[in-house]
């Protein structure tokens, strides 16, 4: 079954790479690259070609699930990536991200067991785009056009059918299946294909395994630093309470950053050999700094305003560095 699996694998996608099927330009020469994002969901990440792929698909998530291995290199020197319902592969002589058609071939293994369902597929309600096509009905009808019709999911291969109990549709690159106990906008989902097809290839189980750890000790492109304080107008004597939280530039958390203070009036730059107050941020990029009033009044000098400037930095050798500021007003000066 896998040398058949396998020599279908390659007759399809060589017709998806030559028939330019749901292509989107990648640069560089791997599947590395600037831009990365990681899925707590399942563990793992999509960077590179992959992830732009993935970011310029609306709804990716709901049409490509989430991301169930790294991106990994094949015998033939492409690189594959498997999400819940679909897998990508790149090549890097292609410069071309392209999805497997896994509807059609999904089709082509299921259709003996595929039965007609008990209503006529016809009418006012079916729509056919293309010449000797199947017709596309009702609520799947509105999932096709509302996910991108043919230039995102490939020409409908089957009309609806019952396979395993499930009223569903094959497009060339997906299967749609019908849910009624879901709410109306979500009846119309898209099936596992991408899960069925890595355990029909036989993959290495050991490719499933969540990849945080490897997260964690990235190296960021660049921080992005936001600090909130707890009191906007703190009055005199008071303590103040500053919350930081520290990202990567595409918004994911990052762990074990360092963050120092230094302070100075609003219209003034932050002394070069004052900062101090270091802290380190939590495993959701987040930490707490308490500042109790006799630092903050030996800071002021009996200014109204007082500017906290906050910078993070994460790494060795080659350190990369983040910063911002925040200001807030002490209130009733001189009073005890």
């Amino acid at each position: 079954m896998k040398r058949f699996v396998g020599l279908l694998v390659v007759g399809l996608v060589a017709a998806v790479l030559l028939g330019g099927v749901l292509r989107v330009q990648a640069q560089g020469e791997g599947p590395s690259g600037e831009g990365e994002r990681y899925f707590e969901q399942t563990g793992h990440s999509v960077s590179g070609p992959f992830l732009r792929r993935f970011e310029a698909t609306p709804d990716a998530v709901l049409l490509f699930g989430y991301p169930i291995t790294e991106a990994f290199r094949q015998p033939d020197g492409s690189y594959w990536q498997y999400f819940q319902k679909a897998v990508m592969r790149w090549a890097p002589d292609a410069f071309e991200v392209a999805l497997l058609p896994l509807g059609e071939m999904f089709y082509r293994l299921d259709r003996a067991r595929a039965q007609e369902p008990s209503f006529a597929a016809s009418g006012p309600g079916c729509t056919v785009y293309k010449p000797n096509t199947p017709a596309v009905c009702f609520a799947f009808r509105a999932a096709y056009e509302r996910f991108g019709g043919p230039d995102v999911l490939g020409d409908p291969v089957s009309p609806l059918v019952v396979v395993d109990g499930w009223l569903v549709q094959y497009f060339t690159l997906a299967r749609m299946e019908y849910h009624p106990e879901a709410p109306p906008k979500y009846q119309v989902q898209f099936s596992p294909l991408g899960e069925r097809w890595f355990y029909l290839q036989q993959e290495d189980p050991a490719l499933l395994l969540p990849q945080r750890d490897a997260i964690m000790q990235r190296s960021p492109l660049r921080l992005r630093v936001r600090a909130f304080v707890a009191a906007p107008v703190l009055l005199a004597g008071q303590e103040q309470h500053l919350y930081v939280t520290v990202t990567d530039g595409i918004g994911e958390a990052i762990p074990q950053a360092t963050v120092s203070l230094a302070f100075a009036r609003p219209d003034a730059e932050a002394p070069e050999d004052a900062w101090s107050q270091s802290s380190v941020t939590s495993e959701q990029g987040v930490c707490a700094l308490h500042l109790g009033w006799e630092m903050l009044a030996s800071m002021a000098k009996g200014q109204p305003w007082i500017r906290v400037y906050v910078r993070a930095q994460r790494g060795g050798l080659q350190p990369v560095v983040g910063s911002t500021y925040v200001d807030f007003r002490v209130w009733k000066w001189g009073e005890p």
